[in-house]
């Protein structure tokens, strides 16, 4: 070839060196605009939606801790139900507001910078506080009401009348003497100058009404969010072992004495018999922190949710005998693999149940402890009930893997996001490897197929270069 031919040619495998560096970082730029592009409206669609929930939850919480305009006196015991009532619900909201964190971050990794709703994260942390601190005044207040309304007219009976015989002056005349506003020195005047019997003097006649009862308006547990919030707590032992027992021994040091233990204000307070008192919590510390960590993250499966619910209501009523859990899962769909679960009584909080189970206090197998640390268990269903001896009860249910049937054909194609449907069909198959095969193709930003019927689920996923591949799964 020619010099200025060798030269072009130089000059074009050098232009070309210089763009093939440059490519797979346009090609990243590129296919994270794709799957942004895709991702966006789904994430703010979860934003919204979270935010509605936590708006509505709030709206419910306010309206139960605000008495009626009309209400002249509030007895004490009625603000500690409805404390008791907005402490119980705020893991609820606190599970909305994590919703709406994980939309938004998942967002900004996108570089969706637009906000879908007026209700920022910021706004959502302030009213949470705003309710805790709240809560913790009702709480102060309600300790520091008199309980005999008596014992303050007693005593001022008695001032009033050792002050007008030392000084022989009338109680009017004494109480311009203090400096007493005009209307507390007419008061006296017209209540105590004249009377025969000063031990008959009123000042708090109202403390003597009787005080009706608060109606409380209904707020209704949202058990799928509690059961959320207790299952990211279990999460924190198996994925960071180490760290959560540093933060429960914080938390629960100096809350034994002997048997008796002592729930932290935010378990909600109340005192429990133990079996073992404080060595369950060193044993459970120790575990802890011997643990390898980085377990499976649990999800949670509406099926079991149902599951753990029967049973919840169940030893709620006092059943003679429960549903064995075999039948349970039976009756909703297929699980393979371990399957266990777990029950605690008196904790409704979420933090609690999970400490609770734990624990296992009183069982020298911990049995509860072992389904929570179990690496094998991967999916898991939250159930909660009234219990007339305990106050509650918490059923957790655990299985390696659940598919839910559905019964009727069904088909969904997705790329980088699943819907809704595109879940329901991934929930539906009983295996693992299938499952992956579809989700782990949706993560990387592929066109992903599902063609569902009873007994059967076709895969199709479809490469950025067009190209094709097929997988079929048949059951019974």
């Amino acid at each position: 070839a020619e010099p200025p031919a060798i030269a072009r040619a130089q000059a074009a495998v050098d232009a070309w060196r210089e763009l093939a560096s440059d490519l797979p970082a346009r090609a990243a730029a590129c296919e994270a605009a794709h799957r942004a592009a895709l991702a966006a409206q789904k994430l703010q669609e979860d934003y919204v939606a979270a935010a509605e929930a936590f708006d509505k939850w709030h709206a419910e919480v306010v309206a139960l801790l605000s008495p009626p305009a009309t209400a002249g006196a509030v007895a004490a015991s009625d603000v500690l139900r409805a404390a008791a009532i907005a402490m119980e619900q705020l893991p609820v909201g606190e599970a909305h507001a994590r919703a709406a964190g994980v939309a938004a971050r998942q967002m900004a990794t996108y570089n969706i910078a637009q906000n879908p709703s007026v209700l920022t994260l910021s706004h959502m942390a302030a009213a949470l506080d705003q309710l805790r601190n709240l809560l913790s005044a009702l709480h102060a207040a309600a300790r520091d009401a008199p309980t005999n309304a008596t014992v303050p007219t007693a005593r001022i009976v008695a001032a009033l009348e050792d002050l007008a015989a030392g000084t022989k002056l009338s109680p009017s005349q004494l109480g311009g003497e203090l400096g007493l506003v005009p209307e507390h020195v007419d008061f006296l005047s017209s209540e105590m100058d004249h009377a025969m019997a000063p031990k008959s003097f009123d000042p708090f006649p109202a403390d003597r009404q009787p005080v009706p009862a608060l109606p409380l308006p209904k707020v209704t547990l949202d058990l799928r969010a509690h059961g959320l919030s207790v299952i990211e707590h279990v999460n924190k032992a198996r994925k960071e072992p180490n760290n959560y027992a540093a933060r429960l021994e914080a938390d629960l040091t100096g809350a034994y004495d002997s048997h008796i233990f002592t729930c932290p204000p935010s378990w909600g307070g109340r005192k429990l018999r133990t079996a073992e008192g404080e060595p369950a919590l060193h044993d459970l510390l120790r575990t802890l922190r011997v643990a390898p960590g980085n377990l499976p993250v649990l999800r949670l499966v509406s099926a079991l949710d149902d599951a753990a619910q029967q049973l919840a209501e169940e030893l709620g009523a006092g059943a003679a005998s429960s549903t064995p859990l075999v039948n349970r899962l039976q009756a909703r769909g297929t699980f393979s693999g371990s399957a266990g679960e777990a029950v605690v009584y008196g904790v409704r909080q979420p933090e609690a149940i999970a400490a609770q189970l734990l624990l296992s206090d009183g069982d020298e197998q911990r049995r509860n402890r072992s389904f929570l640390l179990n690496g094998e268990l991967k999916v898991a269903g939250f159930g909660l009930a009234d219990h007339p001896e305990h106050g509650s009860v918490c059923v957790l249910v655990f299985t390696s893997l659940f598919a839910t049937p559905i019964h009727e054909p069904a088909e969904v194609e997705c790329q980088a996001e699943p819907s809704e449907l595109f879940m329901r069909i991934i929930d539906a198959i009983p295996s693992d490897q299938a499952r992956d095969i579809a989700t782990d193709a949706l993560v990387l930003g592929k066109k992903v197929k599902l063609g569902y019927k009873p007994g059967a689920v076709d895969i199709t996923v479809t490469e950025r270069d067009g190209s094709q591949r097929c997988s079929t799964l048949k059951w019974a």
